[in-house]
């Protein structure tokens, strides 16, 4: 089994509740948040079915969890987008309000992985880079 933090791609994920102007920064956006490119958690589901111990249980993520804030402004000012508004932690989403840092070593070795993305900013700037050439 693979517990996975927020997860992210082309497709989906912060950059386009960003440009669809939907996010919300959850108070001062001080609340941790790990995440984990689709294609990198792919890759775990199958290294886990390959190599995991029967019943195994991991949780997953890339090797930077970090405050919402930082997440959003770094990826505003690679979108040109201004930061979006804070709400209240009662209005946010279930999934923003807590504190999650997930660190990945025990199953990315034990499983012999090495992520495509380690952090947000690699896994966002392909996705960015990827829209920009159309």
């Amino acid at each position: 089994m693979l517990r996975a933090p927020a997860i992210y791609s082309a497709g989906s994920g912060l950059h386009r509740r960003l440009r669809a102007g939907t996010h919300r920064l959850v108070e001062d956006g001080s609340r941790y948040v790990s995440r984990i490119h689709a294609d990198d958690l792919a890759a775990l589901a199958l290294a886990a079915l390959e190599r995991a111990a029967p019943r195994s249980t991991y949780v997953v993520g890339d090797h930077a969890p970090a405050p919402q804030r930082e997440v959003v402004a770094w990826l505003c000012e690679r979108l040109g987008l201004p930061l979006p508004p804070a709400v209240a932690v009662g209005e946010a989403p279930p999934t923003l309000r807590g504190n999650r840092q997930v660190d990945p070593r025990r199953v990315l070795g034990e499983l012999g992985v090495t992520l495509r993305y380690p952090t947000y900013r690699e896994g966002y700037e392909a996705i960015v880079r990827a829209d920009e050439q159309g």
